[in-house]
């Protein structure tokens, strides 16, 4: 947790001074990677001691429910009301990485690593390769 307030400071800080240099305000929420990044720590570091599959399953679920939610805000964008908000804050600037998207990948990478991780403990070499 506190590697991902280091980086949602940082990315905010980022974020501030690309707002200022662009005269846009609205820019402090762009998801460039760096925050990209703290909100999937932030989020994903409750799922770290699940079970490898559930992981698996909770990424589908973002990856599938983000097609709906994106699909149902579109319209709003730019509206000022509150789903113009939630659009804002989801996906604010889509070329770049907003969150429900790129959350899944990284529920994925922490089963890969976790499978890896595994890989690595095994300490004789032939076993290790029939894994």
């Amino acid at each position: 947790m506190l590697r991902a307030s280091f980086i949602f400071i940082l990315a905010i800080i980022y974020n501030l001074v690309a707002a200022i240099k662009d005269n846009d305000l609205k820019m402090i929420w762009t998801w460039y990677i760096l925050l990209t990044v703290a909100i999937s720590l932030f989020l994903g570091w409750p799922l770290l001691k699940t079970p490898k599959y559930f992981r698996i399953f909770i990424g589908v679920i973002y990856w599938i429910a983000h097609l709906y939610v994106f699909s149902f805000l579109k319209p709003y964008e730019g509206d000022i009301n509150n789903y113009g908000l939630l659009y804002h804050i989801l996906y604010n600037e889509w070329a770049l990485d907003p969150i429900l998207p790129t959350f899944p990948f990284f529920i994925f990478g922490t089963v890969l690593g976790d499978i890896l991780f595994d890989i690595n403990l095994i300490e004789d070499r032939n076993e290790r390769k029939l894994d």
